[in-house]
């Protein structure tokens, strides 16, 4: 499928099973970004899994439906998984039907193994994460980096999926934007 916004910028398109990583500036406006995209993917009939760490889960859902989408009946159909990160990120526990218990990298890397890396494939799905660098908040550099390696982007290998990842420039080591540039 064709990436809103992106397909333009990429001579050929995005193959299946990649993994782009988006480097923005704190004041850019990748949130709108990310959900124009995430919009745009679900209208050409894709099924999108927004992972928030940064925003509450309705202001995604507020956005969404700024852009035309019915995002109660989307999330019905489980075409819209809004993936909540954030609430675990104030010490409360989510009320959404899908959220993170925990952003420990040694949590996030079980459910994984579990879940996510015995799924058959699902090129029509795009998973973008909003701010990969609210990991840092709760891990060592090198475990959450391990995880992102060794989980999040092969994760969209075997599914042969999109994922869209943001990381905010500026507040980690050259070193994390260098590994995971390179993979």
């Amino acid at each position: 499928m064709q990436i809103p916004l992106i397909d333009d910028l990429i001579p050929d398109h995005v193959p299946e099973g990649s993994v782009l990583m988006v480097e923005f500036d704190p004041a850019s406006q990748w949130y709108a970004t990310s959900m124009t995209i995430s919009a745009g993917w679900i209208k050409t009939g894709g099924a999108v899994t927004y992972s928030v760490n940064a925003q509450p889960p309705e202001t995604v859902r507020l956005q969404l439906r700024r852009l035309g989408l019915d995002v109660e009946s989307l999330e019905k159909e489980e075409r819209l998984v809004i993936f909540d990160g954030y609430t675990i990120t104030l010490g409360r526990k989510s009320t959404e039907k899908f959220a993170a218990q925990s952003l420990k990298a040694a949590d996030l890397s079980i459910i994984y193994s579990s879940e996510v890396m015995h799924a058959g494939p699902v090129p029509e799905l795009l998973t973008v994460v909003d701010n990969l660098s609210t990991l840092a908040r709760f891990n060592e550099e090198r475990a959450w980096v391990e995880f992102i390696l060794t989980r999040g982007i092969p994760s969209a290998y075997v599914t042969k999926s999109t994922t869209i990842a943001g990381i905010m420039l500026g507040v980690h080591p050259e070193s994390v934007y260098k590994q995971l540039e390179s993979s």
